[in-house]
């Protein structure tokens, strides 16, 4: 369909916006005066007579990336400049964009980012598709499936389970179009599974490259013909010196003496004779020394080595940690947003790859990261502690790496420094194994205290007294009193109360404490990572992350960020505060969980204070139960280590 010109005004006038940073008054003006009825990539030509030169000048410059006539019609349809991005990456940046999504709205679907419930409203909308239409109906079977996945973090949903879940269309339609999609191997059925075709191919190709490298784990030329016995002893003793020395100030010590535990040494040994392997530890137990020698044994060899997390928070400890860079793993394989530009046609070239914080690791993650392991010798280290909750995105990757019994596994549990060890070491451990009995005199709080109210006036008598200290309030829920979203809206105006230029309808303050919801690989900034709103003008706004100054506009804003005072659980995953405050009460039910409230624990550094319900905190802890993730990986790793190494692709 022809797309009127009413949408190409709207959308010239965000471009001119958007582009040159005009007030909207002026950019409309320009945009009336403009032929939209032929609008072309060359229409801009006619602009230069109502801009300066600098302006125009600066149009010129960014036509190549942002085509006049393809921009303006994405624009118009109400995107944010983000968005048209990724679209002009995923399909080129011809006019032939408009043509693809004029006869189909739902391939935008298939770029990140862009939510089922915007494309429909576009396609219905703008491009009038029938409510019935067979393309809205296999779109939001599609979707529906996804969104069931995530939501849970499952690889697959079982048929019947799919069926009873809420559907919004007519079961028979659903019936019909599943069958299609099945078909063109969009969906895959098998044994009674319903899986997303990119989630069946992740845990597929996964499970046979880990295969190969079980197979191949004593096959391993590195670091040849060394005494590990004598290089464990050199290696203790240059560190004590550096201790002696002052030089070791990231992890502390209980004496002068640096000593690997047993465990450790296993983990040193296995690196020495073993290509893959994994080591996991709870707090305490060592796993950053540990991993710290199995870097320094690497460096010391001149072997090349890739130190990677899985968002760019914990990669930045990590670096502080090890005195070593490390990269977020999308970083790492050059992540666009739509390409994945290390693959297996372009690998990685490393010797030594070592991923910390594993428990964070997806399944699709995993699988584009394997698959860009390079065709040659390398030694494979995943470390991290498989009792934290698991990934955001399906899969449950750590968990089922550890409980496959041909995949070597070094469990350290040694707690160092018994005799200094904080209580929240300690708790910690408690609270795994299912101990009610809470250490609490020096760094872990629990203040018992009944009426929800006087619970956030505790809340905030705490935080004005560490206000300027690295403090951070985590919530198990966003909705109710003590949920993110009240907290978040509470503490925003005891610490950062509206100053008279503030006042207006957007949501967000200069000095606003705030944390991305949504990777930005164009400005390397991730899901997970603090940051503060600098400035707000021009229907833009700046904010420091990591030090850098990243701008952007209002339409993009409320999709990248949100209010930092408050968290949930599993957004601090990867994070360390100095000190966390968290509201415990019974209302918050399902989310009396052990590896919830394990999780939470664990990301204090220096102290936690726990305000509530003492019988909602021994019901956490007494309730081991977490809800299962359906994957199938174990049984794939089990197919291809011991029956074939192929498999008829059901989706090829």
């Amino acid at each position: 369909m022809t797309l009127n010109t009413t949408l190409y005004l709207n959308g010239v006038t965000d471009y001119l916006i958007e582009i040159l940073d005009i007030p909207k008054h002026f950019a409309f003006e320009i945009s009336s005066r403009i032929n939209l009825s032929n609008l072309n990539e060359n229409s801009y030509l006619e602009f230069e007579t109502y801009l300066s030169d600098e302006e125009f000048a600066r149009l010129v410059s960014k036509i190549k990336n942002y085509p006049l006539k393809t921009s303006a019609a994405i624009l118009g349809m109400g995107l944010s400049l983000n968005s048209l991005e990724s679209i002009l990456r995923y399909f080129g940046k011809s006019n032939r964009v408009i043509e693809v999504v004029s006869e189909n709205p739902y391939v935008l679907l298939e770029v990140e980012g862009l939510t089922f419930q915007k494309i429909d409203k576009i396609a219905l909308e703008i491009f009038k598709i029938p409510e019935n239409s067979p393309l809205r109906y296999k779109s939001f079977v599609v979707h529906h499936l996804l969104n069931l996945c995530f939501k849970q973090g499952h690889l697959f949903i079982y048929l019947n389970n799919f069926f009873q879940s809420k559907i919004e269309i007519p079961i028979e339609e659903v019936k019909t179009y599943l069958r299609e999609l099945i078909n063109e191997k969009k969906i895959i059925l098998e044994n009674g599974k319903l899986y997303p075709a990119i989630y069946y191919k992740a845990e597929i190709e996964s499970a046979k490259i880990i295969a190969n490298l079980i197979k191949l784990k004593n096959i391993s030329s590195f670091l040849e013909g060394m005494d590990v016995e004598n290089y464990i002893k050199e290696y203790e003793d240059s560190q004590t010196q550096l201790i002696a020395n002052g030089k070791w100030k990231k992890l502390k010590w209980a004496n002068d003496k640096f000593e690997l535990s047993e465990e450790q040494k296993i983990a040193v040994r296995k690196f020495f004779s073993e290509r893959f392997f994994v080591i996991t530890g709870k707090p305490g137990t060592g796993k950053t020394t540990c991993l710290k020698a199995l870097v320094d044994i690497s460096r010391s060899k001149n072997l090349k080595i890739n130190l990677l997390a899985p968002t760019g928070v914990a990669a930045k400890r990590l670096s502080d940690l090890c005195d070593f860079e490390a990269y977020t793993i999308h970083k790492m394989l050059c992540f666009d947003g739509i390409n994945w530009n290390k693959n297996k046609e372009n690998p990685l070239d490393a010797d030594i790859f070592i991923i910390d914080e594993s428990s964070m690791i997806d399944q699709v993650l995993l699988y584009k990261f394997l698959s860009a392991l390079p065709d040659k010798e390398f030694k494979l280290v995943f470390i991290g502690d498989y009792c934290q909750l698991p990934s955001v995105s399906p899969g449950n990757v750590l968990y089922d790496l550890v409980n496959f019994s041909k995949i070597s596994h070094i469990k350290l549990t040694k707690i160092f420094r018994q005799e200094n060890t904080s209580e929240i070491i300690l708790n910690s451990h408690k609270i795994n194994n299912g101990d009610i009995n809470l250490y609490g005199k020096k760094d872990f709080f629990f203040i018992q205290i009944e009426d929800q109210h006087k619970i956030l006036e505790a809340i905030i008598k705490i935080v004005d007294k560490y206000k300027d200290e690295d403090f951070q309030i985590l919530s198990p829920r966003y909705e109710g009193i003590l949920g993110v979203t009240n907290l978040n809206n509470v503490f925003r105006e005891i610490l950062n109360p509206s100053a008279e230029e503030d006042k207006g309808s957007f949501k967000y303050r200069v000095n606003d404490k705030i944390m991305v919801t949504k990777n930005d690989y164009k400005n390397e900034v991730y899901n997970g990572e603090s940051g503060v709103v600098s400035r707000i003008k021009n229907k833009k706004v700046a904010v420091i992350i990591n030090g850098n100054e990243i701008e952007y506009s209002f339409k993009d804003i409320y999709s990248m960020i949100n209010l930092n005072y408050c968290r949930t659980i599993h957004r601090s995953q990867g994070s360390e505060f100095s000190i966390v405050v968290m509201p415990f009460i019974r209302e918050f039910t399902i989310q009396l969980q052990r590896n919830l409230l394990y999780t939470a624990v664990t990301r204090s550094k220096e102290k936690i204070f726990l305000l509530g319900h003492h019988d909602a905190l021994v019901k956490a802890i007494k309730n081991k139960y977490s809800q299962k993730r359906n994957t199938n990986f174990p049984s794939r790793l089990n197919h291809f280590l011991y029956e074939n190494n192929t498999i008829e692709y059901i989706f090829e």
